[in-house]
């Protein structure tokens, strides 16, 4: 009696084991990024902040080669994001910035560039409002697709800090 039970846990334990290890890390490894199941649909938003005397250049979501500009703090990290983009790139929808602390709309520099196949072109902004507590630049790229090779550019004045909301499908 004693050896059938020993049979049986062990077997239920085999089960399990196999359960884990297969079945349940498959669908684990198979689910999408969670970028793309938010809650409040399809956008991600950074906070970029500058903390130098001098203008810096801001690579967005180039993922290639992932350099980064040391003198701007991009938080939350756009690293998840980039290596996301390797497997699933977005369709870029619109670009929000938004100033931040004690940013005014008027220190933002009003241009963003969208490097595509290594061609650098300017994104003029299809909407800028600043009203106060309403202060906001819109852009809205044609046919944008980010892939870590694919990307966008900004250029931080100093001692600055910004929103950047990105909307993509």
């Amino acid at each position: 009696m004693k050896d059938k039970w020993k049979f049986i846990i062990g077997g239920l334990g085999v089960m399990s084991a196999y359960y884990f290890m297969f079945i349940r890390s498959k669908s684990i490894i198979d689910k999408k990024s969670n970028f793309t199941d938010s809650e409040f649909g399809k956008k991600v938003k950074f906070k970029l902040h500058n903390d130098s005397e001098t203008n810096q250049i801001v690579p967005i979501f180039k993922s290639t080669d992932n350099i980064q500009n040391e003198h701007v703090e991009i938080t939350p990290s756009m690293n998840e994001f980039n290596r996301v983009l390797e497997k699933e790139p977005k369709k870029i929808r619109g670009i929000q910035l938004l100033p931040c602390g004690v940013t005014n709309h008027n220190d933002l520099i009003q241009e963003i560039h969208k490097i595509s196949d290594s061609v650098k072109s300017k994104l003029e902004p299809t909407f800028t409002s600043d009203k106060k507590d309403e202060e906001q630049i819109l852009f809205e790229p044609n046919d944008f697709k980010v892939d870590g090779k694919n990307y966008l550019e900004y250029e931080l004045k100093p001692n600055s800090m910004v929103y950047l909301m990105v909307h993509y499908e």
